[in-house]
């Protein structure tokens, strides 16, 4: 297995970052995390094989599959969740061997303008293939090689986005055939129930039920069910695994759980599920309880504190007016109990 690479930020998108003074931004913590898996070949092919269910993923050559570390998105959308493409082949019926490419956008919310994004990110691609193509090779014989777009959505909300790119042209059925348009592969992690996802038992089915976790009880309930998923897993594939149930734990719980969380997780054996599930769940059930008895204490110490402070109050009222009774003047009052001419005035009309 080829050693897995993380997603490269290229060198000319660095530049603009700092050339406008702006932090880099991906769209959602955790999708850095999709990003780290399915840099995997092994789990990008498993990923294909389970949830993009297409005659040419059966075809595909696993040792023809590279991973391309070059970014195509443009600088228009700057900020959004990026790009990870993969270079692939496969033998047709012909005994031809077909190099395509398979571009994969993460995301967590419904753009509406995916279909143009990916067509932007589609061309930037064709560009960089027709500019590293043999120049000395006849261009009548030059084909420009297939590209299968495919979204993973994690979103909450319904995934409302067309699914062709002709839904996004204005008047687009008045044209026919005359007009641009393709379909990209959607794979929404809430279109699978639960059952579907635990039958997959691999590791990017099981991070699709996680990810479908409300909080971090949920979380633990998803992992519980998981053991023998996570037990089967390879060392490499387990280590993805629990570096995935880092990030995704760490939006659900307080910074003082996540550090806790992770140091069971780095010092725990990968292959003890049973065991560190079990810790976690102990490490957070601890933390909240402690939690919540330092927010009774807290309550009771911010109860005695106003109740001194609404005595003091109290009683300097209660002088005020003794001094305004004996005919003292409003400016000598406030001057002796450090009241304001308001309260003084409220004393008054009362």
């Amino acid at each position: 297995m080829q050693n897995v690479t993380l997603y490269q930020i290229p060198a000319w998108y660095n530049e603009i970052v700092r050339e406008r003074d702006e932090p880099m931004h991906i769209h959602q913590p955790h999708d850095k995390g999709y990003k780290s898996l399915l840099s995997s070949k092994k789990v990008f092919l498993t990923f294909l094989r389970s949830f993009v269910k297409q005659d040419w993923v059966t075809q595909i050559d696993e040792n023809g599959l590279v991973k391309n570390d070059k970014s195509y998105i443009s600088n228009d959308f700057r900020g959004q969740e990026s790009d990870l493409v993969y270079q692939a082949k496969l033998t047709d019926s012909q005994q031809r061997s077909i190099l395509f490419y398979v571009l994969l956008e993460l995301q967590s919310e419904a753009d509406q303008l995916m279909p143009f994004r990916l067509l932007t990110y589609m061309t930037e691609l064709w560009r960089d293939v027709i500019k590293n193509a043999d120049s000395t090779a006849s261009m009548r014989d030059f084909m420009l090689p297939v590209i299968v777009p495919i979204v993973i959505y994690n979103g909450k909300l319904n995934w409302t986005v067309p699914r062709r790119f002709k839904d996004k042209l204005n008047g687009a059925d008045l044209f026919g055939n005359n007009i641009l348009d393709f379909p990209y592969i959607l794979v929404d992690i809430h279109d699978f129930n639960e059952d579907e996802l635990l039958e997959h038992s691999n590791l990017i089915s099981s991070v699709f039920l996680l990810d479908r976790a409300e909080d971090a009880m949920e979380i633990i309930e998803k992992l519980n069910l998981l053991v023998t998923t996570i037990q089967q897993l390879s060392p490499i594939e387990a280590n993805l695994f629990w570096n995935w149930t880092k990030r995704i734990l760490s939006r659900n719980l307080p910074q003082l759980e996540q550090t806790e969380i992770n140091q069971l997780i780095e010092l725990s054996n990968p292959k003890e599920a049973n065991a560190m599930i079990t810790n976690i769940e102990k490490a957070i059930l601890r933390t909240r309880m402690e939690e919540r008895q330092a927010g009774r204490q807290e309550g009771k110490l911010e109860g005695m504190l106003e109740g001194k402070l609404e005595g003091k109050l109290e009683g300097k009222l209660e002088i005020a007016m003794r001094m305004l009774a004996e005919g003292m003047s409003t400016v000598d009052v406030c001057r002796l109990t450090n009241l304001t001419e308001e309260e003084i005035r409220k004393l008054l009309i009362l």
